[in-house]
């Protein structure tokens, strides 16, 4: 849906959600979306470059607060 926003840092992890690479940020969009991670594509504020899957939230410097654009390839569901 567009403009629908989500709160993906939710404290249902053990570990600290600051050390979550952008793949796991990716796979709960697909949990609460149905949108595949392989097609996702996350923009960030700031940042100009492809933002590597292996990336952590830390590293790249992204807060609870901030804003993520979410890109993705047009697919069918089912």
């Amino acid at each position: 849906e567009v403009g629908s926003k989500m709160n993906l840092f939710m404290p249902e992890h053990e570990h600290d959600p600051r050390y979550e690479k952008i793949q796991e940020l990716k796979e709960k969009i697909q949990d609460k979306e149905g949108i595949p991670p392989d097609i996702i594509r996350l923009v960030i504020k700031g940042i100009k470059a492809p933002i590597h899957n292996e990336a952590t939230v830390a590293e790249l410097g992204i807060k609870e607060e901030d804003i993520l654009l979410l890109i993705y390839k047009s697919w069918r569901r089912g």
